[in-house]
Parts: C-alpha cells; sequence; structure tokens
C-alpha cells in the first residue's frame, strides 16, 4: 500500500536530513479524526505552522546510526510485535515551550510495551536512540501541526478553538510499522509487518 509521506515538503525534508524514526501509520477512524483535525488547523493557523502526515512515533533513533544496522533491529522489533491498536481521544496541545497540536492517543500497556521493546531492541545491537522522555511517562500522539516561533501567547489564541475532545473515540488497528528515515533524496520507508512471534 503507498503511503503519503510524512513529510511533504522538499525544503522541510531537508532540515530533517539523517533523522530517523519507527513510526505507525494509523487508518480507518482514526485517519478520518486526524485530517478533519489537520483541515480546520490548517484554516485557523495558515502557513505559520508546518503540518505532517498522520504518524505515531514508536522510537526516534539517533542520527550516526548505520541504516543497515538500525533496519535489522526494526525487523527484529516489528517481528516480535504484535498487530496494535491506537485510540484517539482529544485534539489537544503540549505545554509551554513546545509548539504541537495533536491528536492525543489513550495510553495502553500494549503501547508502551512496543516502545520499550523498540527501544530496547536498538539498544541491545549497541545504538542509540534519541529517547529523553522515559516509555511511562511519554503522550503518544499524532502531531497534527508543529508551531516553532509562533510566540505563546499567538499559539494558545489560535490553538484554544481547536482543542476538544473528541464525541467518539478514533480507533485503527495498525498491521505494520514503519522504519522512515530522511537522506538527501528526501523521505524514505520501510513497511514493516507486525508479526507477534
Amino acid at each position: 500500500m503507498t503511503r503519503e509521506p510524512i513529510v511533504a515538503d522538499r525544503a522541510w525534508q531537508q532540515d530533517l536530513r539523517s533523522a530517523q524514526a519507527l513510526v505507525l501509520r494509523p487508518g480507518g477512524a482514526f485517519l478520518a479524526a486526524f485530517t478533519e483535525a489537520q483541515a480546520a488547523a490548517r484554516a485557523a493557523i495558515g502557513d505559520r505552522a508546518r503540518y505532517p502526515g498522520c504518524h505515531v512515533t514508536i522510537a526516534n533513533l539517533a542520527a550516526g546510526n548505520r541504516l543497515i544496522d538500525l533496519e535489522t533491529r526494526a525487523r527484529f522489533w516489528a517481528a516480535r510485535t504484535a498487530p496494535l491498536r491506537v485510540v484517539g481521544t482529544a485534539v489537544e496541545t503540549f505545554p509551554d515551550p513546545f509548539r504541537v497540536l495533536h491528536l492525543q492517543i489513550q495510553s495502553a500497556p500494549a503501547l508502551r510495551q512496543a516502545m520499550s521493546a523498540a527501544r530496547g531492541a536498538v539498544k541491545a545491537a549497541q545504538l542509540t536512540d534519541s529517547a529523553v522522555v522515559p516509555v511511562e511517562e511519554w503522550t503518544f500522539h499524532a502531531s497534527i501541526a508543529y508551531g516553532d516561533g509562533i510566540p505563546a501567547d499567538e499559539w494558545e489564541q489560535l490553538t484554544a478553538p481547536l482543542r476538544a475532545t473528541l464525541a467518539t473515540p478514533a480507533v485503527a488497528d495498525v498491521d505494520d510499522a514503519e522504519f522512515v528515515w530522511f537522506d538527501e533524496s528526501g523521505e524514505r520507508s520501510l513497511a514493516l509487518p507486525l508479526g507477534g512471534l
């Protein structure tokens, strides 16, 4: 299945050169809720923000790791991870100084276990991730808009009307993950079926 890129803008892709991540790409009702929320954000904020494609980060991987090594560990992780369910519950923002409007995801033991296992797989191979937030404290989310550079008071005014609890939780069952990286050619990705061995 061909998916839209997470980052379509060429200049933004170049800003992300050497970035690497393991992500989920939910569809179904979750994607529909994300798309609706992002359309509202575009109308309210315009081109002052950046708008990524729908994705849920499981692991951000530090630059400098060899791609072949990360791909091997990502395959190892995916084969041992059962399909995952994501449930969107609200459109929210993170506290200052962050400027991220996001679709918040209901905390679930399976998601935390998947994140912990991904970090463990990377470290077991003596590779490095860029995690700074402990797994148990991570807020799972799908970023809708990045407002870097917008003053705090303006960001609050722009996003306050957008924040809301969803009338109906937005659910998606995810059967594969993506290993995503950026190089001089732009965004690249590798689909990884979740096997649950």
